[in-house]
């Protein structure tokens, strides 16, 4: 279900609904509020965080599979390796940079 001031509308099971800020402040483009992000913390919030390697999506999606993370967990995934890479200076995602992220999911589950 999604509310939203006067409205909710009810979504099927089957359907995903999503929504994110366009700026870290969330006030890009707002004519009522001015945004307070610089060019800069934008662009570094609006990279798409993307899987481009082959072996790295089949990490990823066996990670998936057997541990039984949901789509949720995807996403935070996704979010932890892109920063590792940042932190390593690297403009790609890589499989070492998946794997740490895994590892990390599952201390916070407490599986390790």
């Amino acid at each position: 279900m999604w509310t939203r001031r006067i409205v909710s509308v009810t979504f099927p099971a089957s359907m995903l609904v999503a929504a994110m800020n366009p700026c870290f402040c969330g006030y890009s483009g707002n004519e009522r509020h001015p945004c307070t992000c610089t060019p800069a913390q934008i662009q570094r919030y609006r990279r798409k965080v993307s899987v481009s390697l082959k072996e790295t999506k089949e990490i990823l999606e066996t990670a998936m599979d057997k541990l039984g993370l949901s789509a949720r967990a995807y996403s935070r995934i996704l979010k932890v390796s892109r920063t590792i890479a940042d932190l390593e200076s690297s403009p790609d995602i890589q499989a070492h940079h998946i794997s740490e992220a895994v590892q990390y999911r599952m201390m916070d589950r407490g599986v390790f």
